[in-house]
């Protein structure tokens, strides 16, 4: 682990934690629910597998670059609580990286296998029924606009992060497009799940 970013945090964290939680509860789940570990070689070594498949044989060199935490997370449930890992599956990539490109690549495979969008909360509520109804409504319902009566437009619900401007973007393929949806779907209109829950 000596080119991962961070030592193990411990389970105090909410992330850690439901690692934890789901190694002691729900084992067989783990690989659906982790995403696993990035890791670089210098060098792995093949075997013909069963039913004409590949097998690892070796791995020299190898190092875990983004996924400490999950590799910690499954030591300390085994080692210190005693946790069955025999039906736990961890998906892994490794990057064969040769010597002379290792000091520019190594860095760079750690930042960007450790960074993404952060995932708001409300986001995990997107697919309920409640807030895909919601959507259907806001898409077929119209409103008198208060500044004119003679146009009719609609309360835009965003139900998952930045739908408004992809559906505003493929308006705009269409002449007109983008000014009608604009005029039909004000952005002072637009609202999300925060603002349901204000």
């Amino acid at each position: 682990l000596e080119d991962n970013v961070r030592n193990f945090l411990q389970s105090r964290g909410k992330v850690n934690r439901q690692i934890m939680e789901t190694l002691r509860n729900r084992s067989d789940r783990f690989f659906a629910y982790n995403n696993g570990i990035s890791s670089i070689a210098a060098e792995v070594e093949f075997v013909r597998g069963s039913r004409d498949g590949r097998r690892i044989r070796a791995i020299k060199n190898w190092r875990i670059v983004n996924g400490g935490q999950t590799t910690a997370s499954i030591h300390s449930a085994g080692e210190s609580e005693g946790v069955d890992l025999g039906a736990v599956f961890v998906p892994a990539k490794i990057i064969v990286v040769r010597q002379d490109t290792g000091d520019d690549l190594i860095p760079s495979i750690a930042r960007y296998a450790n960074s993404q969008n952060k995932v708001e909360e409300a986001d995990f509520s997107s697919n309920e029924p409640y807030y895909r109804e919601l959507q259907r409504l806001s898409r077929t319902l119209w409103v008198k606009s208060p500044g004119d009566v003679q146009l009719s437009t609609r309360w835009y619900f965003e139900r998952t992060r930045g739908q408004y401007e992809d559906e505003r973007k493929a308006e705009s393929a269409q002449r007109g497009g983008r000014a009608r949806f604009d005029r039909q779907n004000p952005r002072i209109q637009k609202f999300t799940k925060p603002d349901i829950a204000k």
